[in-house]
C-alpha cells in the first residue's frame, strides 16, 4: 500500500505472539466477547477508574447487529483460535477473505445461515454459471468472427476466479 511516499508492508513471519498481561491465553472470540460486554454497558476507563455510561452504551447498541456480524466473520475465517496462536498469515488470510466478500453478503435473510466462506463459494459458482452462459451464447451466435475470443474468454475466466474483491 502506498500513500504519498509512505510504503507499508506486512511480514507474516515476523513478530512475537500476543499475550495478555495476566499471562492467560484466551481466544480471540473470548476477548471479543469481553469487549462487547463492556461496550454494551458503556464501560470506559481512565487510568485506574472505570465508568459506565448509559448514553455510550445506547450508541454502541445501535450498531450491535453489525458488530455481531463482524464477530461471526472472525469465527468463520479464523475459528476460535487462541491469541498466542494467531499468526500474521492468519490475519492476512482474514483480510484477503474480507476482500473476496461480495457487496451483497448479509443482505438477504435467505443466505444468512451460510458462513462467509460458503457465501463466497456460492457467489463464485453463480458467477461461473453466468460466465459459462455468456460464453455459450457467444459461441452460438458467433459474436466474434474468429477464434481469438476463445483465448480472451479463457483469460477472463481466470481473472474472474482470482478476483481480489
Amino acid at each position: 500500500m502506498q500513500i504519498e511516499g509512505l510504503t507499508v508492508t506486512v511480514n507474516a513471519a515476523h513478530g512475537v505472539p500476543a499475550r495478555p498481561i495476566d499471562g492467560s491465553d484466551p481466544t480471540i472470540l473470548e476477548i471479543w466477547d469481553a469487549w462487547f460486554d463492556e461496550m454494551s454497558r458503556g464501560v470506559y476507563r481512565k487510568g485506574a477508574y472505570s465508568f459506565e455510561n448509559e448514553g455510550k452504551a445506547k450508541l454502541f447498541l445501535k450498531e450491535a447487529h453489525t458488530i455481531r456480524l463482524t464477530r461471526r466473520l472472525i469465527k468463520d475465517i479464523l475459528g476460535d483460535i487462541k491469541v498466542s496462536q494467531a499468526t500474521g498469515a492468519d490475519w492476512i488470510r482474514f483480510n484477503d477473505t474480507l476482500r473476496k466478500l461480495p457487496s451483497n453478503h448479509g443482505k438477504s435473510s435467505k443466505f444468512r445461515h451460510l458462513t462467509c466462506l460458503a457465501f463466497i463459494d456460492l457467489e463464485d459458482e453463480k458467477e461461473r454459471k453466468r460466465l459459462d452462459a455468456a460464453l455459450t451464447r457467444i459461441a452460438r451466435e458467433r459474436i466474434v468472427g474468429d477464434d481469438t475470443w476463445k483465448t480472451k474468454t479463457s483469460e477472463t475466466q481466470i481473472s474472474l476466479r482470482n478476483r481480489p474483491f
